[in-house]
Parts: structure tokens; C-alpha cells; sequence
């Protein structure tokens, strides 16, 4: 029995479209480098209004948060500091600043959290199986859909096939705590379990898909079925369109040059 994309969620409101998510967050990503300040402030507030809206908002401020504000706070200190000097400073918390460093350190720094925000609300809202679902009915490869869907995957089945293997070394006997030598030492043991299961259970993955008929031309049919609507076609349209306008404007200006 086919599930529909139509159902409505429990808030009453349509999902979006897994292709519509990637359109927007490609266009986000081109944008973010091609247009000035300004432009990238407004994206940025975008992509701020969205995540807030969204069920997994914890999930994507606590990722970002974690892994990207340091980044930033980095690139920053780093520009400001070692930066080339210039005849231009600025006082900032008290201290006395290159302003050209900071500028183009805040740019970057800007640059870096608008990517990472708009991959992180893609990523957490859409699952990998609907978006290889609706890749696949767009016409796509399905062996390179596979690959690109088990990547995905990969970060989260190491880290869980690690915890595993740690507790289970750890439970022969091994010494996989203490200072930083014994935990290198302990690293090979732990290591080689980890490259076979995942190479195993990669050929199992490849075998089921087999079976499921993955290399069978034709017309196939799929468990859930996505949809796009008509507000959706045409926001992707614009996102192309908009997209490309950019591009081509930003290559003939320095062509022009």
C-alpha cells in the first residue's frame, strides 16, 4: 500500500517537498557567495525564521552551536589578528582592531554560518530515504542514488557501530581508557572489527538492493509517493530562474572587468 505525500502532518500543514528543500538550499549556497553584505544578512535572517519554524529547531541550533559557531568565532579572531596591516583600525570591545581583517573576517565568518545553517536545515528536516525516494522518481541512477544515500548514512552507522565495539573490546579486556598512549594503542584493535562489519554489512546492502531488483529497467513503483504542487513547481522555477540570473550577471561583470 502506497503512502501519499499528501497526508497532512499534525499541525495540519502539507510537508514539503524533498526536492523543493534541495533546490532552496542549493540556490541559499550559490547565493551566499555570489551576493554582497546585505543580501547575505537577509539570507541569513531567512534561514533563521525557517529553523525556528521548524519541529527539529533544537536539533539544528544545538548542531550549530556545537560544531559551527566556533568555526566562526576562529575564522574571525584569525582575520582580525593576522590579517595583512592596513592604515584603517577600529575599536571594538576596547581594543584596537585591523578594520579591513575584520570586515573580510565577518564576510567569511557570514559566508560559513549561511551554508551551514541552510545544510543543516535540509539535512535534519529531510530524511535520506524520501530524498532518494524522490530523486529516483525524477529519473536518477538508481546504484548512484544508493551511494549517495549510503553516505549519508555513514556518519551514523560508525558512531554506532563504534559504541558497539567499544563496549564490546572493552568487555574482552581491553584498555580503551586512560591517557592518550593507551587509547592510540587500543586504536588498531578497535579499528579492523569496525572496517570489516561495515564492509560486510555494505555487501549485504548491495545484495538485498539486488534482489529488490535495483538493476531491473523499466517503470517501478515505490512505497511512498511524492508529489509536487503546484506552488512548489513554480518556487523551484523561480529558485532556478533566480539562481541563474545571478550567475550569469556576476560572470559578466567579470567578464566586463
Amino acid at each position: 500500500m502506497r503512502m501519499s505525500s499528501h497526508l497532512l502532518t499534525s499541525k495540519g500543514m502539507r510537508p514539503v517537498h524533498p526536492l523543493t528543500k534541495l533546490y532552496f538550499t542549493v540556490s541559499t549556497v550559490v547565493l551566499c557567495f555570489l551576493l554582497d553584505v546585505t543580501a547575505q544578512v537577509f539570507i541569513a535572517c531567512l534561514l533563521l525564521i525557517l529553523c525556528v519554524l521548524t519541529r527539529q529547531r533544537r536539533s539544528i541550533f544545538k548542531r550549530f552551536l556545537r560544531y559551527v559557531l566556533p568555526v566562526v568565532i576562529l575564522v574571525l579572531l584569525l582575520n582580525v589578528l593576522i590579517y595583512p596591516e592596513s592604515e584603517k583600525w577600529i575599536s571594538l570591545f576596547g581594543f584596537r582592531v585591523n578594520e579591513v581583517g575584520f570586515h573580510f573576517g565577518l564576510i567569511v565568518s557570514l559566508r560559513l554560518s549561511v551554508m551551514s545553517l541552510s545544510l543543516l536545515l535540509f539535512f535534519v528536516t529531510t530524511p535520506p530515504h524520501l530524498l532518494a525516494t524522490a530523486v529516483l522518481m525524477k529519473g536518477a541512477s538508481p546504484r548512484i542514488v544508493f551511494v549517495f544515500l549510503h553516505s549519508l548514512q555513514l556518519v551514523t552507522t560508525l558512531r554506532r557501530k563504534i559504541g558497539k565495539i567499544f563496549i564490546a573490546q572493552a568487555s574482552r579486556g581491553l584498555d580503551v581508557k586512560g591517557n592518550p598512549f593507551k587509547r592510540v594503542k587500543a586504536l588498531f584493535p578497535m579499528l579492523l572489527p569496525l572496517v570489516f562489519s561495515y564492509l560486510s554489512e555494505s555487501l549485504e546492502r548491495g545484495l538485498a538492493l539486488e534482489l529488490r531488483g535495483l538493476g531491473i529497467h523499466g517503470p517501478k513503483s515505490y512505497l511512498v509517493e511524492l508529489k509536487e504542487s503546484g506552488t512548489e513547481r513554480v518556487a523551484n522555477l523561480l529558485l532556478l530562474l533566480g539562481t541563474s540570473t545571478v550567475i550569469l550577471w556576476k560572470l559578466l561583470q567579470w567578464l566586463i572587468r
